[in-house]
């Protein structure tokens, strides 16, 4: 498998992700590889297709989205001979492409200090914000997630409440996890036989402490092993994307 293949492979299982099919992606990476100065159809198809994880990879396929673009108000062209050249309108500079640049730097961003974090690297500090812990639950699978987190944070050896693990996941990963739905993953852990719970009186009840069980311990290593995998997976697909979505790929039009 050639490198081109690999990075498209890489990219598509993830793309409605972004809640846009194949086609509005193609718009979108067109825009951005056009929009630091002009280009021919053959330089954006050069440029992007490498990229692209539609099926539709022809020529033709991309005249079309061009055309859309054009129509939509966000491209303008002019001729050379017979060469079509493209350059993006304010319109297409202001919209569109964006958005998504923002999502690939928040979800870089959170899955970088998570990987961090459950991998015991030196991990700064950050704050990450509601809109960015949304974008980031399009591509990880949350109840997963704060399962081996809980999981992890119990193997250390010591009883903790359900307020302690609420503190933990929003102090130490800065994760926001609401108490109804703490409490939901902890009892289907307890009913996996992944970890039990105590009360501090068999009458009165008061508080409830958790840990982790033999078959948590035993089956926390590969929880662990999956959870960074998929996290540095996120991270692989966002570098590759942010080829196109970077601030920084080239220097400013005027």
């Amino acid at each position: 498998m050639n490198s081109v293949n690999k990075k498209v492979n890489q990219i598509e299982p993830s793309m409605i992700k972004f809640g846009m099919g194949n086609r509005e992606l193609l718009m979108v990476m067109t825009l951005r590889a056009i929009s630091n100065g002009t280009r021919t159809a053959k330089e954006v198809f050069e440029e992007v297709m490498p990229y692209y994880p539609g099926r539709s990879r022809s020529m033709a396929f991309l005249y079309e989205v061009l055309k859309d673009l054009e129509k939509r108000g966000l491209l303008a062209s002019y001729k050379e001979g017979r060469t079509s050249i493209y350059s993006v309108t304010e319109a297409g500079m202001e919209s569109f492409w964006s958005e998504h640049e923002e999502t690939c730097r928040a979800v870089y961003l959170v899955s970088t200090f998570l990987l961090a974090k459950l991998r015991n690297d030196p991990a700064p500090p950050i704050a990450i914000t509601r809109d960015q812990q949304k974008m980031f639950n399009r591509f990880i699978n949350v109840r997963e997630m704060v399962s081996t987190i809980f999981m992890r944070e119990l193997s250390k050896g010591k009883r903790l409440t359900g307020r302690q693990l609420m503190d933990i996941i929003l102090n130490d990963y800065s994760w926001y996890c609401s108490k109804g739905y703490m409490y939901e993953i902890l009892h289907s852990l307890m009913g996996a036989g992944l970890v039990d719970g105590e009360w501090d009186h068999p009458i009165r009840r008061n508080m409830l402490t958790y840990q982790i069980t033999s078959l948590g311990e035993e089956l926390l290593p590969r929880e662990l092993q999956g959870t960074v995998e998929k996290l540095r997976g996120i991270r692989s697909f966002m570098e590759t994307l942010n080829h196109f979505f970077r601030a920084d790929k080239k220097e400013p039009r005027n």
